[in-house]
């Protein structure tokens, strides 16, 4: 039996995975009995560099890929075939991936084909459409039967597991993005605030919070979203809407032809996560498609307003944290006009507590790590070592 340290392999390509995955890194990186090895497939290679730097990561692996791949089965193919050598050259003891990216689906895929347990965090999430997030939905269920390890967000999360079949393994521990939030608000400054407003964000002016990015989005969705934002500009003048936009060039363009020449509308380039915290405290309301600032603004006591058909995370619409409103210009406009109206219900929608935990998740899944590599469970640990792929 070999006596060299469990190995924990995380697989990271997305911002919004180094976010959710630097806490349960940390917490790994406390523990001297494990070696750690990070992979950054580099989908969001611009955004990361910033996050890795903020949260102090090391990355241990990076994957050469083509740029500006945008064909998802070229990029899962790719994936694929470059996560093999750090899987044969690593050996790892447990694949880390997060959430439902082509980088967490195609980690757990090669995990699984080399044998080898899978951890999933952010298990659980489903919105029961394959179409909507696309193709996010498809990924989480995929990964699902691959993995040995589910920590879901929340008990509505491990009840679409348990639904699925998926008995053992599933632990409810919260969602890692508020131990992130509890992090990141530590170190916020007065030269967070400053530099909004060094950017043009108002001091003084209610602000509306715009951020979309999905690609079922592409095409019509995202012109009436322009299209709304455009209408609320003008009918709510004294509102300064301020929009990050995404880089994607399906996102970026029509956007800025859209939005840039209206007066109360800031158009800027990606913040980084400080300061989009920051942003989100200083912000009014919420419209959204990312699932990450749904989660985030539910903590900040932040109304949501969702620009989807559909949600995986139904415990914030259950408790009126957020609401599911679509991309119908009208529909927007309406829902944005009621929460700048309307105190009581703006007030209803910021009352209750968030469904994902109090910032100690990192720690709840360590301690089921901590368990997977005790006695009680190094016999599996070791067959499944044996049976791996050459």
């Amino acid at each position: 039996m070999s006596t060299r340290r469990p190995c924990l392999f995380f697989v990271i390509g997305t911002r919004p995975e180094v976010i959710k995955l630097a806490p349960v890194i940390h917490e790994c990186l406390r523990r001297p009995q494990y070696e750690v090895v990070i992979c950054c497939t580099g989908q969001h290679q611009r955004l990361l560099s910033p996050l890795l730097s903020f949260f102090n990561l090391s990355v241990t692996e990076f994957l050469e890929l083509p740029s500006n791949q945008d064909c998802l089965t070229q990029r899962c193919s790719d994936l694929l075939q470059a996560l093999n050598k750090p899987l044969q050259e690593y050996q790892p003891d447990l694949v880390i991936v997060q959430g439902d990216t082509i980088s967490a689906f195609t980690g757990a895929l090669a995990a699984s084909y080399h044998q080898l347990p899978v951890a999933h965090i952010e298990a659980g999430y489903r919105s029961f459409s394959t179409r909507s997030p696309f193709p996010e939905e498809s990924h989480r269920r995929l990964i699902a039967p691959l993995a040995d390890l589910h920590f879901a967000p929340s008990e509505t999360e491990a009840v679409h597991l348990r639904a699925e079949g998926i008995q053992s393994g599933v632990h409810v521990v919260g969602n890692t993005v508020i131990d992130a939030l509890h992090y990141t608000q530590s170190s916020l400054d007065q030269g967070h605030s400053d530099r909004l407003s060094e950017k043009g964000v108002s001091e003084t002016d209610p602000i509306i919070l715009v951020t979309t990015h999905r690609r079922e989005h592409y095409g019509q969705a995202f012109q009436n979203i322009a299209q709304a934002l455009t209408q609320i500009a003008q009918s709510h003048p004294q509102v300064q809407v301020v929009f990050p936009v995404h880089p994607n060039p399906a996102v970026h363009a029509l956007m800025t032809q859209s939005l840039a020449d209206l007066p109360s509308i800031l158009l800027l380039e990606p913040l980084d996560y400080p300061d989009m915290l920051a942003l989100m405290g200083r912000s009014h309301l919420i419209l959204t498609d990312s699932g990450g600032i749904q989660e985030e603004a539910a903590y900040l006591k932040k109304p949501v307003l969702i620009l989807r058909s559909h949600t995986e995370r139904h415990a914030l619409i259950d408790l009126g944290l957020a609401k599911l409103i679509g991309t119908d210009p009208d529909h927007i406009c309406h829902h944005v006009t009621q929460l700048l109206n309307d105190d009581s219900l703006y007030t209803q929608m910021t009352q209750a507590a968030t469904p994902y935990g109090n910032g100690t998740s990192a720690q709840q899944i360590l301690a089921h790590i901590d368990d997977t590599f005790g006695a009680s469970t190094s016999s599996k640990m070791e067959t499944t070592n044996q049976s791996r792929l050459c």
